[in-house]
């Protein structure tokens, strides 16, 4: 039930292309019982924040105190329903993109419904993780861009509205 990492602090960076670099690295929530998960986690802090739970309880408030840019929940456990931090996770605003892993392919049609964006069948070499990882986020942050440039252009044509309305004409 306890956390493994204290959310997203800086002293879970080990790698030192990303102490030495100004961008951030991306904060990940990891929800995995299984054996292999303290082994993701840390191969994933090599370029990541990552935040651990093995309970679907703080998962969720995870999510909300502290939102990830990435959710990846186990489906395989008892512990934890990753469907349901799947669906938990979309409902924040935005969304972060959510990848789940199993061993157990026939669970993946109810993860899908709830909105995940990815899945990973178990096993899997760490290189498939960092590349779905990888993707996702970059869809993640083009969307974002998109999004905002969208609100950008939509306040510029309404401040133009406005001004030639209120008789200025000076665009």
């Amino acid at each position: 039930q306890a956390i493994s990492a204290m959310p997203y602090s800086t002293s879970t960076l080990t790698s030192s292309s990303a102490r030495a670099s100004s961008i951030q690295p991306e904060d990940l929530l990891l929800v995995d019982t299984s054996p292999e998960g303290e082994s993701y986690a840390a191969i994933l802090r090599t370029s990541y924040r990552v935040a651990t739970t093995t309970s679907t309880g703080v998962a969720k408030q995870l999510l909300h105190r502290h939102p990830p840019s990435l959710v990846i929940a186990e489906l395989d456990s008892q512990e934890t329903d990753g469907v349901e931090i799947c669906r938990e996770a979309k409902t924040l605003n935005p969304p972060p993109p959510v990848l789940v892993t199993t061993a157990e392919a026939h669970r993946v049609p109810d993860a899908l419904a709830a909105g995940c964006d990815g899945v990973l069948l178990k096993p899997f070499p760490p290189n498939l993780l960092f590349a779905r990882i990888g993707r996702l986020l970059r869809a993640r942050n083009e969307g974002l861009q998109r999004a905002r440039h969208s609100r950008l252009k939509r306040t510029r044509v309404t401040d133009d509205s406005n001004r030639l309305l209120s008789g200025t004409n000076r665009v």
